[in-house]
């Protein structure tokens, strides 16, 4: 019996890629984690910090199982062509945007709240009175080496992409392991920073914000972290080719943007609010009466 052309040619060339679960399974468990998360920052006894661990950790494994089959489909069954890469390719620039958009509000709410001082510095008489209450800590100690830090990883993973794609893989593993070594440091310095603040995250306007900002910033440092290492086991494996290396040029992409977000943060709201930059919100706030 002769096989019809729709069996032998598919007719869309998503036909040979088979059923996933595990996108649902993730959105099952990140809604999880956001629940809990909510529950532990209003305070819920019932709710301890090793709940939420557990959950991240659900979270995670989740993702490698989906991880594991995306790279047994392109890699070793090699299902995945031209046409696929590309939508892969525009589903990740649009999973940017969407970041860039999540960021974009969380500056707008900072934006909208920095010149007006009643809203922004209210809840915080427990400071003492010499000091500037909305001024959080030196830009130029902790946030400028983090910095720094947080910078020199994008140069030298970057470094390590294209030394890939020249064939030098020996230079590509040790630029890649320098590079999250130096992001994890950047995590650890703004944790020694969370200890060192003398607000909390419901002291204020200006608090609140801080920690939205820098706390969301953290985490997605961490989720690029998770991918820098990903891409280092599998180059570790052979997984790539310099001509075919999707993946690893996702996370550089990714570990860029968390780069330029931090820029951001650090001008705005480290360096924005030294002694200088808050005389310039109080006389704004001055001549704002007028108008």
């Amino acid at each position: 019996m002769k096989k019809s052309n729709s069996t032998i040619h598919p007719r869309h060339y998503f036909n040979h890629i088979e059923y996933t679960p595990w996108p649902l399974y993730i959105s099952i468990w990140t809604g999880l984690l956001v629940f809990f998360l909510l529950l532990y920052i209003n305070k819920y006894e019932s709710v301890r910090p090793y709940i939420l661990l557990l959950v991240f950790l659900g979270l995670l494994f989740q993702i490698e199982n989906w991880n594991k089959d995306i790279i047994v489909e392109s890699t070793y069954l090699g299902r995945y062509n031209k046409k696929i890469y590309a939508t892969l390719t525009i589903g990740f620039f649009l999973f940017l945007v969407s970041e860039i958009m999540l960021f974009s509000g969380f500056f707008w709410a900072y934006f909208d709240r920095v010149f007006f001082l009643n809203a922004f510095i209210d809840n915080i008489s427990r400071l003492s009175p010499s000091s500037h209450p909305w001024v959080i800590v030196d830009w130029y100690r902790l946030p400028v080496v983090g910095t720094l830090f947080l910078v020199t990883s994008g140069y030298i993973c970057n470094f390590g992409y294209y030394s890939f794609r020249l064939g030098i893989k020996d230079s590509s593993i040790s630029s890649l392991v320098l590079g999250i070594a130096l992001g994890v440091i950047f995590l650890c310095i703004q944790e020694f920073e969370y200890l060192e603040f003398a607000l909390t995250m419901s002291d204020g306007v200006f608090a609140s914000l801080f920690f939205l900002l820098t706390g969301f910033h953290g985490a997605h440092v961490l989720v690029g972290l998770i991918m820098l290492c990903t891409q280092l086991d599998r180059l570790w494996k052979n997984e790539y080719t310099p001509q075919r290396s999707t993946g690893l040029s996702f996370a550089i992409i990714y570990w860029h943007f968390v780069d330029i977000i931090w820029i951001f943060l650090f001008i705005f709201v480290y360096w924005f609010n030294n002694t200088k930059s808050t005389n310039i919100i109080t006389t704004l706030n001055y001549y704002s009466y007028f108008f």
